[in-house]
């Protein structure tokens, strides 16, 4: 094993993610990375910047409809991966060169600390709009002093709805979101319809993306 691989992999053991069961601290698999390779060396994907894709997002430098076909795009690998989809967060720069950052996401725990990862070591003078793609549960509010107290695991045997949703933060913090129920996602007319809505969000909507909004709207100042 060469010294640059074994750096990498050591790496890893800095990286810790922990949640709870039956009141017990429990660690998470949190070593899988992603990376691609360049001519004799690895780049991490999180490092990686490239133009957008025009075969996959248009001709257009027009964000809305970049974020469009980005949803189009998962909404379709969603059917084929039979709902085996990789949480995703795509950054969306002013040159119109873009990240993607997929999260293994076996817990929530690696999805915060990608969002921080993001606060931390990205420009945000430089961003255009960040994207999110995700699933999500949803809860009767009548029962919310029941679930609050619930573990992740037993509480989400207590969702009502599962929805794969969107969020599109823009240069100026501004959040729109689209919301697909996973019973409907075979559904073309379903679809179409729910891509068409403009519905906006404020971050108390989405506590969990609240840094990187925050973030994006101190960038203004």
């Amino acid at each position: 094993v060469s010294l640059y691989e074994t750096i990498i992999i050591n790496g890893n053991l800095f990286v810790h993610d922990y949640y709870t069961q039956n009141g017990i601290i429990k660690s998470v698999n949190s070593n899988l990375e992603f990376y691609i390779k360049e001519e004799n060396f690895l780049k991490k994907l999180n490092k990686y910047r490239t133009p957008v894709n025009k075969e996959f997002f248009g001709n257009e430098n027009n964000v809305q409809a970049i974020f469009e076909r980005f949803e189009i795009m998962h909404i379709n690998l969603y059917r084929l991966l039979n709902g085996n989809l990789m949480p995703v967060f795509m950054i969306l720069y002013k040159d119109f060169t873009m990240q993607l950052l997929p999260v293994y996401a076996t817990h929530k725990t690696l999805i915060y600390r990608q969002v921080y990862d993001i606060v931390d070591n990205i420009d945000f003078q430089d961003i255009n709009a960040i994207f999110y793609c995700g699933e999500m549960y949803t809860y009767d509010f009548k029962m919310w002093d029941t679930i609050n107290n619930l573990e992740y695991e037993d509480r989400i045997n207590k969702a009502n709805l599962e929805i794969l949703f969107f969020f599109y933060i823009d240069k100026d913090g501004k959040i729109k979101n689209t919301n697909i129920n996973i019973k409907n996602i075979n559904d073309d007319k379903y679809i179409v319809e729910e891509l068409k809505k403009e519905n906006y969000c404020s971050n108390n909507d989405i506590f969990f993306l609240k840094p990187i909004i925050e973030k994006m709207k101190k960038s203004l100042d």
